[in-house]
């Protein structure tokens, strides 16, 4: 599976991430680990909700990622996040 994020927390784009067959996420701190897995987790909780709003769900049980401002590149509101994968 590939994905790749554009304007998600830190990263304004990830590039394109090999996601199989295992992955294993290391690094010091502040380098942009949450940035890579988080969006799956939020994405998850979104379908799960199984709302009809096209809204995502940033605070649930898998995690609580605060508001739009809180994940979107350098808090911009007036960007758009993107996801392809």
């Amino acid at each position: 599976m590939r994905m790749r994020w554009q304007n998600f927390r830190s990263l304004s784009d990830s590039g394109w991430l090999d996601l199989e067959p295992l992955t294993i996420i290391c690094g010091r701190n502040n380098t942009g680990k949450t940035s890579v897995y988080q969006p799956l987790l939020i994405a998850s909780q979104t379908w799960q909700a199984r709302s009809t709003s096209p809204v995502l769900v940033l605070r649930g049980e898998m995690v609580n990622a605060g508001s739009f401002r809180d994940i979107v590149f350098r808090h911009d509101t007036k960007r758009r996040m993107n996801r392809a994968g």
